[in-house]
């Protein structure tokens, strides 16, 4: 009935094909972005859940003000098309989403897998109170007039430049504090290994994820004579925190051991030290306070956390990472000296 010569025949099957194929398309499943949210004092967190892995690890964050633009390298299906808050509005167009966060100060940003999630920590509080200088050392010698014994041996410095790896900590269009503080640790690695009396261990050399626990382990491992972890702040000033020594009513706080309890004067110390070098190369506000904050409660010796002024307000460029290095570093051989 039908003469269909060989030609028609790769014709009709050629078109089969490509109807095939279009109709399976269609059934692939849609990438997806799901918006959840929740708030607590002072932070909104806005966390966006994908079936899509390469959706959220190629897609790029910008902030201007209130205004977080996420750019997606894909289109996809947002659930929900609207969320009534008080905290945001939100807008989904093509490939991007817009998000007006309402009195937002800075935002920190996370990647997780399983299932792919971008976490976006909004801080939206007011400007931050400054905490009192912590306690002076008990009355006895000033620290001038103390008997020091001359240092003849090397002595382990370990440096924890904090975030890392899908933890970007702070972070602008431009730059994130994960990289920023690593530049610093670097820098302050290389200028101390020319003392022959330092011995210096970075907790992470490259940007990679590394928890606190894991932290924790590395500088205690090492042994250090000192412990100073690098982080950057939302305001334009420098915070230093040590470890708290003994709650009102006299007790060892929990998180802390006997061993890092010895060390609080000298924390304490060591603070000041990198707080009144810091203040001659950067002429900013320098405060004090004391925290449980486990990387420094669990040390066992002179610990430190310094938070440096924020990317918004300090261009952390070479000249300025070798000021502050050096600053540091001249702290660190003054509280040995």
């Amino acid at each position: 009935m039908f003469n269909l010569t060989k030609k028609h025949l790769i014709i009709y099957s050629a078109i089969i094909l490509v109807f095939i194929s279009h109709i399976t398309s269609f059934a692939l499943p849609a990438k997806y972005i799901k918006i959840r949210y929740s708030k607590s004092d002072g932070l909104v967190r806005i966390v966006l859940e994908s079936n899509s892995y390469n959706l959220i690890r190629k897609s790029k964050v910008f902030t201007s003000y209130s205004l977080v633009k996420i750019a997606f390298h894909d289109y996809f299906v947002l659930e929900p098309e609207e969320i009534e808050t008080p905290l945001f509005e939100f807008n989904h167009k093509g490939k991007n989403l817009y998000f007006n966060i309402k009195e937002l100060k800075w935002i920190k940003l996370l990647r997780l897998d399983n299932p792919p999630r971008l976490v976006l920590d909004a801080i939206v509080e007011g400007k931050e109170a400054v905490p009192p200088k912590p306690p002076a050392p008990p009355e006895g010698k000033k620290e001038s007039e103390q008997e020091r014994k001359p240092v003849t041996e090397k002595r382990t410095i370990v440096i924890d430049p904090g975030h890392g790896g899908k933890d970007l900590g702070i972070y602008n269009p431009s730059k994130s504090e994960k990289d920023i503080v690593l530049r610093i640790a670097r820098k302050l690695r290389r200028s101390l290994s020319r003392n022959k009396y330092a011995k210096v261990v970075l907790t992470r050399s490259y940007n990679k994820d590394l928890g606190i626990l894991k932290r924790i382990m590395i500088a205690r491992k090492a042994n250090p004579g000192l412990f100073i972890s690098i982080h950057l702040t939302s305001s334009n000033s420098v915070k230093i925190y040590t470890a708290l020594g003994r709650n009102p009513e006299g007790r060892e706080s929990y998180l802390l051991s006997e061993s890092q309890s010895k060390f609080i004067n000298e924390s304490r110390r060591f603070a000041e030290a990198i707080g009144d070098s810091l203040k001659g190369v950067l002429d900013i506000e320098i405060s004090y306070e004391s925290l449980n904050i486990p990387v420094i409660s669990s040390m066992n010796c002179p610990a430190v956390l310094v938070e440096l002024p924020g990317p918004d307000f300090l261009d952390y460029n070479r000249k300025n990472i070798a000021l502050i290095s050096k600053a540091i570093e001249e702290a660190i051989l003054t509280l040995w000296d």
